[in-house]
């Protein structure tokens, strides 16, 4: 079961990361209104898709990856085929300013980076963040206090002058004479 389940695994994250990827170079190019004639997900020939607009979003037979293909951008002609001819002056891809097309080439990895900072945000805002190590014994001055009274590396701490699961606070003192609460 675990032979399947691995690839399948890493199939859907991958894909899941390129969709995203994808979608930075997507969502910027429809923003400065360049025409998207293609978001695949996955490559290869055409397994289904919808034709929306001038952009055939669609499933490509292999899923490992994906592409967005923008109107007038022949780098990737021949895997991706050539550009419509008619695509007017305004919507076309290599007739943007550099600042725009870097813009579009950048959003995909920021994307991404955006992407792996949202994810442990969503974790530590859904289920919390400990605020404190664990109260564990990790090391003690040799012949002192806690030795003679028992403790061993690795004890954890659940009373502490009398509190049960007692909230750990770090104070700090500056001062010498003064006694910190």
């Amino acid at each position: 079961m675990n032979w399947i389940l691995g690839p399948l695994a890493f199939i859907f994250i991958l894909g899941a990361a390129v969709v995203l990827h994808e979608f930075g170079h997507f969502i910027v190019a429809k923003l400065f209104k360049i025409r998207v004639e293609t978001f695949s997900v996955g490559f290869g020939p055409r397994l289904f898709g919808k034709k929306w607009g001038h952009t055939d979003y669609r499933v490509s037979a292999i899923p490992l990856g994906g592409y967005v293909k923008l109107g007038g951008d022949e780098s990737n002609a021949p895997i991706e085929g050539e550009s419509a001819p008619d695509i007017p002056d305004h919507e076309r891809f290599d007739l943007r300013p550099r600042w725009q097309r870097i813009l579009v080439a950048l959003a995909g990895p920021v994307m991404n980076v955006i992407t792996a900072l949202s994810i442990p945000l969503a974790g530590a805002l859904m289920y919390g963040v400990p605020m404190a190590p664990a109260p564990v014994v990790s090391s003690m001055a040799s012949g002192g206090a806690s030795e003679a009274a028992g403790l061993q590396r690795g004890d954890r701490i659940v009373a502490f002058n009398g509190i049960e699961h007692p909230k750990w606070v770090v104070m700090h003192c500056y001062l010498p004479d003064r006694l910190c609460r």
